[in-house]
């Protein structure tokens, strides 16, 4: 191919698709129909769309369409041939059209805690706590009643003209690639129950990327979401260790798009038998040898644990919630279970600690408490921890790791247990 576009004279094979794509599309569109006399129609279509650009969105439109179609015809022999075009063109469209969501920048989490700190200020906080006891007891409600009343009035609500409005009746026509998104999502409802692993893998990365694309219109991405969650669920609770873990990568990519409208499922249905899963395997894998890690039971317990931290964060879980996390996950702080595990714990730890940093550091010091809390005045009273005093144990070296990467306060030297 480099061959003719130097012998054509084009700079690259990008400008080589894009000039010819209306003849090649052409062909192919034909050959799709003869899917049995032209096998490699479908390969050519995926190399295009690896090195095109957007320019070629308006005439591919219906050739996925063709695509579609045949795969409607036969999923079971052309499933696999098929989702690899798909996943070229969603890779393709996330490309040309970039999500703002993806590419917006999160503060990290030790920016928001210095940021937290520098704002804090103990003075204003006790005045503040001052007023709202004298609010509580009545005192001075009459003078925030005056100062009320004093304040301007905000003007009335005016209501907006019928030309702003517009017709509620007409839909708006989706743009191309929001089209073509939605109908390869379509697809991939049915052909998340495949048979086939390999290709079940394929299509949680094509919704995935689907997912992605329809980021910007909620309005859209909800009820596909809607239709997809049946078959995601049983991938997320019936499935393979790898397809676990892939559909909890869509699962995370779900809940930063539409995190109050997969919350209640998420409670309901996916966190009462990740938790329960998770509390029956931990003795066993404790007392299990290095083989373990090869066994399917392992490979589940670390494909839940490395996805159910970031799952809690993303989904803004409540405390309710946060509590069966927690308890499912503190048998895997201790120092028998196999390293990976007590890795991908600590890492749902940290997303916990980020989520409810007060009430994290109060189940850690329960467990082990390395400091010793003086009271800087005589008259206040003591602190007293179930931590406190307590000799080492299988879990203190993992509890005094994440107090001392997560809590500023409670860096302390421990010796280490070997």
């Amino acid at each position: 191919m480099w061959g003719m576009c130097e012998a054509c004279g084009y700079p690259s094979l990008k400008d080589l698709i894009n000039q010819n794509s209306d003849y090649l599309l052409n062909d192919i569109s034909l050959n799709l129909q003869r899917l049995s006399q032209h096998p490699q129609a479908p390969r050519v279509l995926t190399v295009m769309l690896i090195h095109s650009d957007c320019s070629l969105l308006p005439l591919v439109r219906d050739i996925v369409q063709d695509v579609l179609t045949a795969l409607d015809l036969s999923y079971d022999h052309t499933a696999a041939l098929f989702c690899s075009v798909l996943h070229a063109l969603m890779k393709a469209l996330a490309r040309w059209f970039p999500s703002s969501r993806c590419t917006a920048r999160e503060p990290s989490k030790s920016e928001n805690r210095t940021k937290d700190q520098e704002e804090f200020n103990i003075g204003q906080f006790l005045l503040d706590y001052r007023k709202q006891k004298k609010l509580a007891e009545g005192i001075g409600i009459e003078n925030d009643m005056e100062d009320i009343e004093d304040s301007d009035v905000p003007p009335a609500f005016e209501p907006a003209s019928v030309d702003d409005i517009g017709d509620p009746d007409v839909k708006k026509e989706l743009p191309n690639h929001l089209q073509i998104t939605k109908n390869v999502m379509e697809r991939c409802i049915h052909l998340l129950s495949h048979p086939n692993l390999r290709l079940r893998l394929k299509v949680l990365d094509i919704l995935e990327l689907c997912i992605t694309v329809l980021s910007e219109l909620e309005n859209e991405l909800l009820p596909m979401a809607h239709r997809c969650w049946p078959a995601l669920l049983q991938r997320l609770t019936a499935d393979d260790p790898l397809a676990v873990l892939r559909a909890f990568r869509v699962l995370c990519i779900l809940g930063e798009t539409c995190g109050e409208f997969l919350r209640r499922r998420v409670s309901k249905e996916v966190l009462p038998k990740l938790s329960l899963s998770l509390l029956r395997q931990a003795p066993v894998s404790a007392r299990a040898g290095p083989v373990y890690s090869h066994t399917l039971a392992f490979k589940l317990q670390l494909a839940a644990l490395q996805g159910l931290g970031s799952l809690c964060q993303r989904l803004d879980l409540g405390e309710e919630d946060l509590d069966k996390v927690c308890e499912a996950c503190l048998l895997y702080l201790s120092c028998r279970q196999p390293v990976r595990l007590q890795e991908a714990c600590l890492s749902v730890f940290r997303h916990l600690i980020h989520l409810d940093p007060d009430t994290f550091w109060f189940i850690l010091n329960e467990l082990h408490c390395p400091s010793d809390f003086t009271p800087p005045h005589p008259d206040l009273q003591p602190v007293r921890l179930a931590g406190m005093g307590r000799p080492r144990d299988e879990y203190t070296d993992n509890v005094v790791k994440l107090l001392q990467e997560e809590f500023e306060s409670t860096r302390t030297s421990v010796p280490s247990s070997r």
